[in-house]
């Protein structure tokens, strides 16, 4: 029996995600112990070992706190409008390197006419260095979930979407990378179940992708500015930098369903 699984029945089954190994960032909004509050949320603390805390000094731009939005629990709304949180220049991936991501959350809307981005670490302007996970769609075109990486080569990129559900509904994603450097070695899960992904655009990623940018929940960089504002709420965003075997995601699927209900 590996460590972790030893450990977890060792304390009577009570799973957390720092009992995984490769644990690099962890956002929890049912937490409050980890949120600051000024007239909205000025800061979002990393419950990972990284410290890779979240902040937003201007109170025009602060996501507010929604009290037992979900399942009992405390979530994060961002306006959609001009609401992101800053971390500044970590969480970099090169193209080789595997990570697994699991957030919750949910849209304030059903169908944004344009890419909104929920969480990123890149820059919209040319050559549009970095990645970042998007929804999008409309009644007449499908809603999708959107992954992009990309060097600093506009035409040297990977990028692929999968079916959203178009609700208001909290849902829980899962972006799995094996660090082959090509959408086929991505595996997504939406509420547990593998989605079949569509290449959109290139799956042409052959150089580094490090970039000196920031890591955004709610935004991307765009040149000098931020743009593309989620319009909805984050509950949980947890970021491995490895791949969680199927037994690792059963315990994070449990994990999710027992707290946040889906």
């Amino acid at each position: 029996m590996p460590d972790w699984m030893s450990y977890i029945a060792s304390v009577g089954g009570v799973f957390s995600p720092r009992q995984l190994p490769g644990l690099i960032a962890w956002y929890d909004a049912a937490d409050a112990s980890t949120i600051t509050i000024a007239t909205g949320v000025s800061q979002w603390n990393d419950k990972s070992a990284s410290g890779f805390n979240v902040v937003q000094a201007n109170t025009a731009n602060q996501p507010s706190v929604q009290s037992a939005s979900q399942n009992g629990r405390d979530t994060i709304l961002f306006d959609g409008t001009n609401d992101y949180l800053d971390g500044g220049d970590v969480l970099d991936f090169e193209r080789t390197n595997a990570f697994t991501m699991i957030y919750v959350f949910s849209m304030t809307g059903t169908s944004p006419t344009t890419a909104r981005t929920v969480f990123s670490k890149g820059d919209i302007t040319s050559p549009f260095p970095g990645w970042d996970i998007r929804v999008s769609g409309t009644v007449a075109n499908d809603p999708n979930s959107f992954f992009f990486i990309n060097n600093f080569g506009g035409n040297n990129y990977l990028a692929f979407d999968w079916p959203r559900v178009n609700n208001t509904l909290f849902q829980k994603n899962v972006i799995v990378n094996s660090g082959t450097s090509a959408v086929a070695g991505f595996t997504v899960y939406t509420g547990g179940t593998e989605q079949t992904k569509t290449v959109n655009g290139l799956d042409a990623l052959t150089s580094t992708t490090l970039t000196a940018i920031s890591f955004n929940i709610g935004s991307i960089d765009d040149g000098g500015g931020v743009s593309r504002h989620f319009p909805g709420s984050m509950a949980e965003l947890i970021i491995y930098n490895r791949v969680l075997n199927s037994t690792e995601l059963a315990s994070i699927n449990t994990y999710i369903l027992d707290k946040w209900g889906i």
